[in-house]
């Protein structure tokens, strides 16, 4: 019988001091991985998620990771996504091979969501108007993978970023990348595009909130109907999708909510500096006390060389990393 290990609703969940919270400010970080290798003798079927819905911290960062093998398959399949608002961080892969009926997959879901309320000294409610918000995204995706024996087996991946505003899209784009084996002839299909930028478009009526969520998801999967496949895949915002500030709000007009929008959005930490546990852009005993308690729980984020085990040399590579600094 199938038997499938799911992990609870957790995740790393970051919080700055002193930060506050606003009328309705909302972030959602998710990842997930999932892998089905068929053997006879030692069947993986194993589905890893966290995931975390927040209203009063400034960011967070959520991250899942599998790595095992068997006789007919096996690797790695990751995805970890870091979000607050105005930016978002994503990342979905796989490193691995399958020699029989099979998949590994790994998917991220993550949104910010903030009411904007546009205000004026001169001009009543009521009154319409209309700024953009610029958008600046690094995107990359790509899949190696050597030939099947066989026809039945595709690899898949795609990342897809859009906006609403109160509820209505303004603003959707996606790209996905698909290899198909068909009478053994490699096929490569390759769809939508991500843009380097979005000007997202917002029309407001003075003293009238107005609700923007931004959302991004990653997927990347690798399948197999009794074929032998190998190969590796991977889709990322490798820095972030990043708020660049309001350009061009009018003089007399002044706009609130959970950040400065007439500002650059802070960034969402990255890998750069891996101690910092908590992201606060200091290294100091949080990040230790963070470790020990992820290390404690056998999260993913503990696992710092990063060899499926969680054991004395997680901790050399968190101290090594921790007395290097961050650049």
């Amino acid at each position: 019988m199938r038997q499938a290990t799911r992990t609870g609703l957790t995740s790393l969940a970051t919080v700055a001091l002193g930060a506050q919270a606003a009328l309705a400010q909302q972030i959602y970080s998710e990842s997930r991985t999932q892998v089905y290798i068929f053997d006879n003798t030692d069947t993986i079927d194993v589905e890893y998620e966290n995931a975390f819905l927040a209203d009063d911290l400034p960011y967070l960062l959520t991250a899942t990771r599998h790595s095992g093998s068997v006789t007919n398959g096996g690797g790695t399949s990751q995805a970890g996504s870091g979000v607050g608002i105005g930016y978002i961080r994503a990342n979905s892969g796989y490193d691995g091979f399958i020699n029989n009926f099979g998949n590994m997959s790994s998917t991220t879901d993550s949104w910010f969501e903030d009411e904007l309320l546009f205000t004026s000294n001169t001009l009543p409610n009521g009154t319409p108007g209309a700024v953009t918000i610029p958008l600046s995204i690094l995107h990359a995706q790509g899949i190696t993978s050597g030939q099947p024996v066989c026809s039945a087996a595709w690899v898949f991946i795609g990342a897809t970023i859009s906006v609403r505003l109160d509820g209505s899209v303004v603003e959707n784009h996606s790209m996905f990348t698909q290899f198909d084996w068909i009478d053994g002839q490699p096929e490569v299909v390759q769809t939508g595009s991500i843009p380097a930028s979005i000007n997202i478009p917002v029309n407001y009526v003075i003293g009238t909130p107005v609700t923007l969520r931004v959302r991004v998801t990653t997927t990347a999967d690798i399948n197999s109907d009794g074929c032998a496949i190998n190969g590796q895949g991977f889709v990322e915002l490798p820095n972030s999708l990043r708020s660049l500030g309001i350009q061009d709000l009018p003089p007399d007009t002044e706009v609130s909510g959970s950040i400065d929008w007439t500002k650059p959005a802070p960034v969402v930490p990255d890998k750069s500096c891996p101690a910092d546990i908590n992201g606060d852009g200091e290294l100091n005993f949080f990040d230790v006390a963070a470790f020990v308690q992820l290390f404690q729980d056998q999260d993913p984020a503990a696992d710092f060389n990063d060899d499926g085990l969680f054991n004395f040399f997680d901790f050399s590579a968190f101290i090594g990393a921790f007395n290097a600094g961050c650049p």
